[in-house]
């Protein structure tokens, strides 16, 4: 990370002093050349002025000539031959001028070019992106600022991400723990759900029965007792009913059986139907797993029959 932080600002001061020294050399090239331009203009201009001197002069000798022409026309030959030759040269020395009065347009025109570029306004442009140069060399400064702010943030997250990453590790082993404890070692989840409001949905998690404490079935008792009170009363009339209800008014249980309930403490229907029956030949001593379904299933279909005649009254 240090490393990465040096390289930066290298680059940045590398960047900055290559920007100043470009705008350095801007100002060096405009200075040079606005002096060059105002010595070009002021060359050029005398020159202009020379040829149209010239040309001036040349025109007044050409109509001098013209003039010495016409009063020795008459005159012999050699003369007229002389004159001819002097007309040439002036021809000639005229058609000179008037290349150099082309080239001198040339040159105006160069020389307007030349105004145009305006040093004045390339000045304030190097002003301008004087300016900019500042502007910018404060901005990579913040951005520099900024850039340390953000990696220093960084490493607070990084910190923060590890601290994470540990807690949210330990919160997964803790959850497996928790899931260990709430799985059945001997068999699965009961395989049926039990909705509630707001789309809660529960399952029932049977513990292993070895594990289950004697006392908290009556516990459990109550606090359901308590709950269907206002919303299933009819389900306490039927605990009701069957704590009151004699194992002797059972019809399909043999004395024998009758005889090794009442001996374990089992004398009313509930005693018997609130214990499954893998629990019930446990409880009950001499009483098979077999007998003990088959002692549920009677007591159970004593309260179904029960509950058949309250309905029809």
């Amino acid at each position: 990370m240090t490393t990465s932080t040096i390289s930066v600002d290298t680059a940045v001061n590398n960047l900055l002093r290559m920007i100043q020294s470009q705008l350095g050399n801007v100002q060096s090239l405009v200075d040079t050349q606005a002096v060059m331009i105002s010595e070009s203009l002021n060359t050029e201009s005398d020159q202009y002025n020379r040829l149209i001197d010239q040309l001036d002069q040349s025109e007044k000798d050409f109509l001098a000539l013209q003039l010495k022409h016409h009063s020795f026309v008459d005159c012999s030959d050699k003369k007229e031959q002389e004159l001819t030759e002097q007309i040439a040269q002036l021809n000639a020395k005229l058609s000179r001028h008037a290349l150099a009065l082309n080239d001198s347009k040339e040159l105006a025109n160069e020389l307007k070019e030349l105004r145009a570029l305006n040093p004045k306004r390339l000045k304030s442009k190097n002003a301008e992106l004087s300016k900019k140069y500042r502007e910018t060399s404060d901005l990579l400064l913040k951005l520099k600022k900024q850039f340390r702010d953000n990696e220093r943030e960084l490493l607070k997250q990084r910190s923060n991400t590890a601290q994470l990453t540990a807690a949210t590790t330990e919160l997964t082993l803790d959850n497996e723990r928790l899931r260990a404890k709430l799985l059945r070692h001997d068999g699965n989840v009961i395989q049926k759900e039990y909705h509630g409001k707001d789309g809660l949905t529960c399952f029932i998690y049977p513990p292993r029965s070895e594990l289950w404490p004697n006392d908290i079935n009556d516990a459990l008792i109550d606090v359901i007792r308590e709950r269907c009170l206002s919303t299933h009363s009819h389900l306490i009339d039927r605990v009701e009913w069957a704590q009151s209800e004699d194992l002797a008014d059972v019809a399909g249980l043999s004395e024998k059986h009758l005889k090794l309930l009442n001996e374990s403490s089992f004398y009313s229907v509930y005693a018997v139907c609130h214990v499954p029956p893998t629990q019930l030949h446990r409880m009950v001593k001499g009483v098979g797993q077999e007998t003990a379904k088959q002692i549920h299933a009677v007591c159970t279909q004593h309260v179904n029959k029960w509950e058949a005649q309250g309905v029809a009254a």
